[in-house]
């Protein structure tokens, strides 16, 4: 029988051997320390989240750039994320974006989104969660009161669903390495 043949009679194989791969791709993403790429990933995630949210064109300068990278980080160095924490955040940022409106008067949206994916996420999958006392020293930029309304509203924006499942974690992941493929090398 020919290669063409097995095909036909068995498509299951090619799925199967991609998503082996793919679980191989993943698994040594998850060896490696968060970088400036993962950084810039999160970023770009993050300001689109944002701007498809936004009823308005917002224009964002270099400066407020470097400051969100500079932002990011800090949470993740401060807050010890590893690289899991930060694929089950990018999970929750995912599934939260039909769900975001964005206002005109709302500062530091981008930081509220993503702080409050990272809070999830680390008191999801971690035995001794970070306090938000704790989140309010990491992140700087906010208040307790803050901090304690950011757990909130991204709680309801996923619909406190932190659920999740391997083919999740693995499409999350996929797009970090799919977006910079030269990560996992």
């Amino acid at each position: 029988m020919s290669t063409l043949e097995c095909r036909k009679y068995y498509p299951g194989r090619q799925q199967e051997k991609r998503q082996q791969v793919e679980r191989q791709q993943v698994e040594r993403l998850l060896e490696i320390t968060i970088n400036a790429q993962v950084i810039e990933y999160l970023k770009t995630l993050t300001f689109g989240v944002v701007d498809a949210a936004a009823t308005r064109l917002l224009a964002r300068s270099l400066s407020v750039d470097i400051f969100f990278k500079s932002f990011i980080g800090r949470v993740i160095e401060r807050g010890k994320i590893s690289m899991s924490m930060t694929i089950l955040a990018i999970t929750y940022l995912q599934r939260a974006q039909s769900y975001i409106r964005v206002g005109y008067k709302v500062g530091c949206i981008a930081e509220r989104i993503l702080l409050g994916a990272f809070m999830i996420s680390t008191k999801f999958s971690v035995n001794i969660p970070i306090s938000n006392e704790e989140w309010a020293d990491i992140a700087e930029v906010f208040q307790l009161a803050d901090i304690d309304v950011i757990e909130k509203q991204f709680l309801l924006l996923i619909q406190w669903n932190l659920s999740f499942s391997e083919e999740d974690i693995i499409a999350s992941a996929m797009n970090i390495i799919t977006q910079y493929p030269e990560i996992i090398l």
